[in-house]
């Protein structure tokens, strides 16, 4: 895995709890809802050392499954590298 620069890595500790990883892989941990997501996403994919993201969402109490899926769906948008999202959940597979 690249080493994500300095800049990014800022950029995430300033929207992420103390506790999460900035490093690669990035760890949003449990609380992480679509919002961070959508935030989180575009900070990695500007990174140069990053040629695609996979997106590992986990079903958790705090977050909305299609939320999420929409905030990866949105933040992805456009992007010019690939953004692979996998979507853990009972629920089945995600309706965007």
């Amino acid at each position: 895995l690249p080493d994500l620069t300095e800049e990014t890595r800022a950029k995430l500790a300033a929207l992420l709890p103390r506790e999460a990883s900035t490093a690669n892989p990035v760890d949003l941990l449990g609380s992480a809802v679509g919002a961070t997501y959508e935030q989180v996403i575009p900070i990695l994919l500007a990174d140069p050392g990053v040629d695609a993201l996979l997106v590992l969402f986990v079903l958790t109490i705090v977050a909305e499954t299609g939320d999420v899926v929409n905030a990866i769906a949105r933040a992805a948008a456009g992007a010019e590298k690939p953004v692979v999202p996998v979507v853990l959940s009972a629920e089945g597979a995600p309706q965007t």
